[in-house]
């Protein structure tokens, strides 16, 4: 019994750490394209603006 809860255990958190890491891996290439694309505006403006920075950080962290 106990060898099945921690066999379950383990394949969840292999899973959900899979799942996870493809997601932020995902939003990184997306958020890389993108920057690329604009010639680095996109950091540039994020930078320069103190008061977005919070809001498109409570953005990026409300995907998962």
């Amino acid at each position: 019994m106990f060898k099945e809860i921690l066999k379950l255990i383990i394949y969840s958190a292999e899973n959900s750490f899979l799942q996870v890491t493809v997601f932020v891996g995902a939003v990184l290439l997306l958020f890389g394209y993108i920057n690329y694309k604009l010639s680095g505006k996109l950091v540039n403006k994020i930078e320069s603006s103190k008061k977005i920075q919070p809001i498109i950080g409570a953005l990026l962290g409300l995907t998962p």
